[in-house]
């Protein structure tokens, strides 16, 4: 039988052998058997893994691994959310229990017994009675209880002043954190302060107006009016209660000293209780919020752990994992149906839609069409001012607009109707102006005999962006809009994440991918599927170059093109790469930096580091080329009928684009894949 033994202070009865754990041990041994399932499954360690769909097809038990991918979502969104809210539960907890101490500290002050002097220490007066003109009377039951009172109350506003002398000592006010009944007792010490002086107002005025009899002095013979005198009583030897002196003190307590005492200390509790309940109320609110804003930004995580094993899930084509797919999506409803949803956008998740990546990449094409509208003309030079609003401001507007009304639409997937809303929002964040100034230049020598004085046209481009603050006012968000703006906004860095997403979210780039040979070279596999991570998402800029390890946070922004040769020298328009600066960068990433196939050059240079090959030869990751090396394209594979598919950074469609080989006219072989 094991030992059990007693908590102090309760009742209750624990056993020694079957300890009581706190939520966080429970919390951690439930993580601790979740990754020992996981192992025992076969895994040696929890992956960081980002799933995507070509994980799904390759992998050899397609449901299994689309089953997995739900439960690491699941798990880890879950247990996010689950830290979270215990964390904020706990901290809530602590400000319950002091509060209970607050409330605790209060009863044991209502609890402490009243202090009276016994009857025969009382002080004794030689007036003569009112009634009978003697020395040695007892005083009139109704003056004795005022007297009473009146002694009592200069006791309590003496002890009650010694409180506050010790509540303001240095030892207090020095910074270190005093117990809760410290705390309580300024305020329950004014409190009481404040009804003493009520009282002592009152009694003084009801004392003066009474006339009391005299009292003999001790050891003398009392009597009352119609009775005997009594014997005097004698005083008990110390540390022995007397019977008169116990009738003594418990007549009083019954009487009106002990109701003034009453009143006083119920005064001090409720002026303390009530500065305790307001603080614990605003402390409580405080840990409320926090709480709230922790599981918020956690239930943001799971919905973008849960969107990957969906995605993984519906691309393995799983039959009976369907079911736990609409399972989750009902669970996640809420939150998808919010502006939040907008992080599940991130990857295209229906026909006809796009990622948010693409979508941005469509309405940079808008604004450029825009910048090449105003920019046609005569124009010696053009000047441009300003720039677009922040992306991450832009999605966090977007996303509060349209999915933060009950007449709104979800902002979970991006279909051509919540493109146009996302270029709406961009355009009341956006206003261009114009305006062309004539500089005359005279002739800088009349006698000379030639003219050669000029004038100059100078556009000025003005690019005005509202912020996510003021669009507040503009759109007139109710108070869930702002408080959901104000979430989104709070985590810059997560939407970051989806303007710059290198997840390959293309239909035609995953179809390229899922018909590679499978014995293709993981080099060969590396330079594919790296540049499909652009396609549709990086605009065309004559003489753009990146040689930046994963997304280039330049492209977007407005700039001018500098580089000669070109209809759209000098211009501004947003910032992307060419033919060749994306092979550069598709090269550099997928060998992690170490190579570059241009070597500093253009489309003639990267074919110099290329061998000769016939079509017939051609393999993915090999490059082609216009007449004269004006273009340069990128292999990546071939059609069912057999046609060489070509993706490249295309001036005529904007964007890095996968298409035929039609304008190609020759095909090389990187000295890259030789090495």
């Amino acid at each position: 039988m094991p030992d059990i033994k007693e908590k102090p202070k309760s009742a209750q009865i624990k056993s020694r052998d079957k300890k009581a754990r706190s939520p966080r041990e429970v919390s951690e041994g439930m993580k601790a058997n979740a990754v020992r399932k996981l192992r025992e499954k076969g895994r040696e360690q929890l992956p960081d893994r980002q799933a995507d769909v070509q994980d799904g097809v390759n992998h050899p038990n397609p449901g299994a691994h689309a089953a997995e991918q739900i439960e690491h979502g699941a798990y880890t969104g879950i247990r996010t959310t689950g830290d979270a809210a215990k964390a904020g539960l706990d901290r809530f907890r602590r400000k319950q229990a002091e509060k209970r101490k607050l409330h605790r500290a209060a009863r044991q002050a209502e609890e402490q017994p009243a202090v009276h002097r016994p009857a025969d220490e009382r002080p004794r007066s030689t007036e003569r009675t009112r009634d009978t003109g003697r020395t040695g009377e007892i005083a009139e039951p109704q003056r004795e209880l005022w007297k009473e009172k009146a002694i009592e109350a200069k006791r309590e506003k003496k002890r009650l002043e010694q409180e506050l002398t010790a509540s303001s000592s240095p030892a207090s006010s020095s910074g270190a954190p005093l117990p809760v009944s410290e705390k309580s007792a300024a305020p329950e010490a004014r409190g009481k302060a404040q009804a003493i002086k009520e009282r002592r107002r009152d009694t003084s005025i009801k004392t003066r107006r009474t006339t009391g009899p005299a009292i003999k002095e001790r050891g003398a013979a009392v009597s009352i009016k119609g009775q005997a005198a009594k014997p005097p009583v004698s005083k008990p030897a110390s540390g022995i209660k007397s019977p008169r002196a116990r009738t003594a003190r418990t007549r009083l307590s019954s009487g009106a000293a002990k109701q003034a005492r009453r009143h006083i200390e119920q005064q001090g509790r409720q002026f303390a209780a009530k500065k305790a309940a307001k603080a614990t109320a605003q402390k409580t609110g405080q840990v409320s919020k926090k709480a709230g804003t922790a599981i918020v930004r956690a239930g943001k995580t799971a919905v973008a752990s849960l969107a990957k094993g969906i995605g993984a899930v519906l691309a393995a084509g799983g039959g009976g994992i369907l079911l736990v797919v609409l399972l989750f999506i009902g669970a996640i409803a809420a939150i998808a149906s919010s502006p939040f949803g907008i992080f599940f956008a991130a990857d295209r998740n229906g026909p006809d839609t796009v990622s948010v990546a693409e979508a941005i990449a469509q309405v940079n094409m808008d604004y450029n069409a825009r910048l090449e509208e105003l920019q046609a003309g005569d124009y010696d030079s053009i000047v441009i001012e300003g720039a677009t609003p922040d992306w991450t401001e832009v999605l966090a507007v977007f996303a509060c607009k349209t999915a933060g009304t009950d007449e709104g639409v979800d902002v979970a997937t991006m279909d051509a109707e919540r493109v146009e809303l996302l270029k709406t929002v961009f355009w009341d964040m956006v206003s261009i102006t114009t305006e062309v100034e004539t500089i005359e230049h005279a002739d800088s020598d009349p006698d000379d005999g030639t003219d050669d004085s000029s004038t100059e046209t100078v556009l000025h481009i003005t690019i005005a962006a509202k912020t996510a603050e003021e669009m507040r006012t503009v759109y007139a968000f109710t108070d869930y809009q702002n408080d959901a703006l104000t979430e989104l906004l709070a985590d810059r860095a997560s939407l970051s994440t989806l303007t710059g997403d290198l997840s390959i979210t293309n239909v035609d780039a995953k179809a390229l991918l899922d018909a590679l040979p499978e014995d293709l070279s993981p080099e060969r596999r590396a330079i594919i599927e790296t540049a499909c991570q652009l396609v549709g998402k990086v605009n065309y800029f004559w003489g753009g170059k990146s040689l930046v390890l994963g997304w280039d946070s330049r492209w977007g922004a407005t700039m001018q093109v500098t580089a000669d040769g070109s209809s759209t020298t000098g211009t501004y328009r947003p910032f992307g790469l060419d033919c060749s600066g994306y092979v550069d960068w598709v090269f550099y990433n997928a060998s992690g930096g170490e190579y570059i196939i241009g070597h500093g050059g253009g489309a003639a240079s990267q074919h110099r580091y290329c061998t000769a090959i016939s079509w017939d030869d051609a393999l993915p990751g090999d490059l082609v080329f216009y007449p004269e090396d004006s273009h340069v394209g990128i292999v990546g594979g071939r059609d069912e009928n057999g046609n060489l598919i070509i993706i490249h950074c295309a001036s005529g469609y904007n964007n890095v684009v996968i298409t035929g080989l039609e304008g190609f006219t020759s095909i090389g072989r990187p000295v890259y894949f030789s090495d």
